[in-house]
């Protein structure tokens, strides 16, 4: 079994563009200093070494290729008995564009041993892409302008599973969004020890809510 998890987290998915993360260099292309600005300008040259660069931290990697973490390892109950049956569970999140039978089928041949059975356990497709180009983000852009003058805003790839997925069949603009400034040292209580976030902050999240509230009939509605 450690064997065959260390296959899986040997076999790396391959590294692919999703809509998001384009649009995400796009809209932040131009804020970024030199060369970067360069870089992201020129993407259809320097396109395999800004994804290489993606793949150098956890966050980045994840905006461009599937990946997979166990998380669970079941064996023996006695410390002097050798177990006759060993489970693991490993967590995927896979990447837009993907399938969840197309992790199963690479996890397979990654593993390629037929003492090792693999099955799906709970699981989601992933979620489909949100334009951009419509109203609705057009009110979070303008709305996230005023709370957050200071920020740029951009599409982005949320990396988390969220509650949006039971509203998948209602509508295909669904928009993952925390107005929250959260710092490295926050993010790393999320789900953790001490998760929290800072008043100032929620203050911000509070008056972010009234603004979008307010502003909700004032937005064109006719660009879908």
């Amino acid at each position: 079994m450690i064997k065959a998890l260390q296959r899986i987290h040997d076999s790396k998915f391959e590294v692919k563009t999703t809509q998001s993360v384009s649009e995400f260099m796009d809209y932040v292309g131009p804020e970024m200093p030199m060369p970067l600005k360069l870089a992201f300008a020129n993407r259809w040259l320097l396109k395999p070494l800004i994804l290489k660069e993606y793949t150098k931290t956890d966050g980045g990697n994840a905006l461009v290729r599937t990946t997979g973490v166990t998380t669970i390892i079941n064996g023996g109950v006695k410390e002097n008995v050798i177990p006759n049956k060993v489970e693991a569970k490993v967590n995927f999140r896979i990447l837009p564009g993907e399938t969840i039978q197309q992790v199963l089928d690479y996890v397979q041949q990654a593993v390629n041993d037929n003492r090792v059975i693999i099955t799906k356990g709970e699981a989601n497709e992933p979620s489909a892409t949100t334009s951009s180009n419509n109203w609705g983000f057009s009110l979070i852009q303008k709305t996230a302008s005023q709370v957050y003058p200071d920020a740029i805003v951009t599409p982005f790839l949320m990396l988390g599973s969220t509650d949006s997925k039971h509203f998948a069949d209602l509508t295909d603009q669904t928009y993952r969004f925390f107005p929250n400034r959260m710092s490295e040292a926050g993010l790393g209580t999320i789900h953790g020890i001490n998760e929290r976030i800072r008043i100032p902050s929620y203050m911000e999240t509070i008056e972010f809510y009234r603004q979008l509230i307010t502003q909700f009939n004032q937005v064109d509605k006719t660009n879908n």
